[in-house]
């Protein structure tokens, strides 16, 4: 029997992040019918309004089960992860599980992955051919010039999920917004250490899913930052029938053009009920691929953690000079140098001691967190390699 599943980024996060966010979340909720989906996977759902809007659309869809877990993200109420699933299947087991590397707590204020609470969700979608494990998830972003620089987060992330899903015999679905690039290091971990196949890739369809021609993405490179990866059970097939896109065409809105989001989305067709393929040989190269990259990141935290404390101590002196400059002097050149001085030492004294509890508390989270993702990556060698 075939089953049909979607995924699409809806770009729904509290304004200015985003825009037409209402228009947008209606717009995506009047086309839902015309794709005759047994499950969709949404991402950045990260307003309670797009939340229930979207599940009453999917109820109007005959997308009836809906997994909505509220949790900890912006602000209360929020989704956790920004996921959300509707399923005209009934959806069993699940489970959402924080990512351990959110990203880098100094940015938090520019870069929000340290505070969205991303991470994915394991459930099991219950069909007539027998019970298919979705996964639904959302990797640290490449922030743009940045693409690259966040590599060692999302492999961390990889390798989460990959744990997550090691000891799970039933076929797999695993889809969302990776923010990874065909090729590149996380990607290649993912599909190894998973063991999946790139749905694209196989039916020879890559598509790129955020476009130039999309109006929120004016000046921006093409893409390919969604996608669908399938694994076969341990009994049981999953084969790849079909792979598109959706939700790419151009909308207008109060005299403007607009899409449905900022990102396009995804359709697979699959069957179920096949053979099983012959398991995926695990290469030990990927491990030492993985564990250089989790090495880099946790380096990089290092430097970051260092320069921290460096400020931080900068600030400090300054601000104890600026303690002696207050003191109470004869005005002359020299004393409003001092007084100027001293007023610049204040001003550097409260980012040094942020910087200090960032660099001493957060950033060593961080690098905690790469050392648990170097352990998990060393259980799944013993466990895949043995």
């Amino acid at each position: 029997m075939p089953l049909r599943i979607a995924t699409l980024n809806v770009w729904a996060t509290p304004a200015p992040l985003a825009r037409d966010v209402s228009f947008r979340i209606d717009a995506i909720g009047e086309k839902l019918p015309d794709y005759h989906l047994d499950a969709i996977a949404f991402q950045e759902v990260w307003t309670s309004e797009a939340r229930k809007r979207l599940v009453r659309a999917g109820r109007r869809a005959g997308l009836g089960y809906a997994w909505a877990g509220l949790g900890r993200g912006w602000a209360q109420g929020t989704q956790r992860g920004g996921l959300l699933v509707l399923s005209r299947l009934p959806l069993e087991g699940a489970r959402f599980a924080p990512f351990s590397l959110r990203g880098e707590p100094e940015r938090a204020i520019t870069n929000l992955e340290y505070v969205s609470g991303k991470g994915f969700v394991t459930l099991t979608l219950q069909t007539a051919e027998g019970p298919v494990r979705l996964v639904n998830t959302h990797l640290h972003s490449g922030y743009h010039h940045r693409t690259h620089h966040y590599v060692p987060h999302r492999t961390a992330q990889a390798i989460q999920v990959a744990v997550d899903a090691a000891q799970s015999t039933i076929p797999m679905v695993a889809v969302g917004d990776f923010n990874f690039r065909e090729g590149d290091p996380d990607y290649r971990v993912l599909e190894a250490l998973l063991g999946v196949r790139d749905a694209a890739v196989e039916r020879g369809q890559p598509q790129n899913t955020t476009l130039t021609s999309n109006p929120y993405r004016t000046g921006r490179v093409d893409r390919r930052k969604d996608f669908v990866f399938v694994r076969d059970g341990a009994s049981q097939g999953l084969g790849v029938e079909g792979i598109k896109r959706i939700f790419d065409e151009p909308l207008s809105f109060e005299g403007r053009q607009v899409a449905y989001s900022n990102h396009a989305g995804l359709v697979v067709d699959l069957s179920q009920g096949g053979p099983a393929s012959a398991s995926i040989a695990q290469d030990a190269a990927i491990f030492r691929l993985a564990a250089a990259v989790l090495a880099d990141g946790k380096q990089f935290a290092k430097q970051r953690r260092n320069g921290g404390r460096a400020f931080a101590r900068v600030g400090l002196g300054a601000g104890a000079v600026a303690g002696l400059c207050s003191l109470p002097r004869p005005v002359s050149r020299r004393r409003v140098l001092r007084l100027a001085f001293g007023a610049a030492g204040l001003a550097m004294l409260a980012p040094g001691v942020g910087l200090s509890v960032v660099s001493e508390v957060f950033v060593e989270d961080e690098i905690r967190a790469f050392v648990l993702a170097s352990r998990q990556l060393e259980e799944l060698d013993r466990e895949l390699l043995s």
